[in-house]
């Protein structure tokens, strides 16, 4: 549990806010090896060993939510950045440069009588699960759009995302590309029981990486594909 403050404002009109400081990745437990007392430090210039830490994280986010006669609105941004804690290897040139978070979010929902559409999109300085990006590697740029439309007691919905992100940092530096798409369908036939069926398809592709075995230098499947059929009954008591 890292050491933060925050502060959220009171709704207003359908509006709220917040924003947060994190001066290092301080954990609360006791660890002594030296990348554990490098995280716990916000006034080092270079970490001792290990991968490079974040310093000076900073979060400001905004919701709105509204209705107007038929239609609800529903829409997020938001916005994070950091500086950087880096490896110590980094001045003698055996580890590489890290960058600090600066990472935008923003996503809109909209319903109207039984539909809804919506999108989701993020991009900037940041790598998959918040890590640092390291110098060579591309910034994140991702989105996601999908819809459903609700008719009594079933639900048909489908979704297309498409993500570019830095992946494996490999002799030519290309970008990890992920594109997926589904479609299903939910039927709440009697109480507490839904039957469900959904159609999956996944693709990632990086030149110059194996994506089977996590090679950088990889000369075979740089690109796999996944198709999925799911048929099911969820019982809720």
């Amino acid at each position: 549990m890292y050491n933060k403050i925050t502060y959220l404002t009171p709704a207003f009109a359908g509006f709220k806010g917040g924003v947060s400081y994190e001066p290092n990745t301080t954990t609360n437990d006791n660890g002594s090896n030296a990348d554990q007392a490098n995280s716990k430090s916000n006034t080092l210039s270079s970490g001792l060993t290990g991968t490079s830490t974040r310093r000076n994280t900073f979060e400001v986010a905004a919701t709105y939510g509204g209705s107007f006669g038929p239609t609800a609105i529903s829409a997020e941004a938001g916005y994070v950045g950091s500086g950087v804690v880096s490896n110590s290897g980094n001045f003698s040139g055996t580890a590489p440069t890290a960058k600090g978070l600066s990472m935008w979010d923003a996503g809109l929902n909209v319903t109207y009588l039984g539909f809804t559409v919506g999108g989701h999109a993020t991009g900037g300085q940041v790598g998959t699960n918040y890590a640092l990006l390291r110098s060579g590697q591309k910034n994140n740029q991702s989105y996601l759009v999908g819809a459903n439309y609700q008719i009594g007691t079933v639900i048909f919905g489908g979704h297309y995302l498409n993500q570019l992100s830095a992946g494996s940092l490999n002799a030519n530096n290309s970008m990890l590309h992920e594109i997926g798409g589904a479609a299903g369908a939910a039927w709440d036939w009697l109480p507490g029981s839904t039957a469900y069926v959904s159609a999956v398809y996944i693709q990632r592709r990086q030149a110059g990486v194996d994506l089977l075995t996590g090679s950088e230098s990889g000369l075979y499947n740089n690109s796999t594909v996944g198709r999925y059929l799911m048929v099911g009954n969820v019982f809720r008591w």
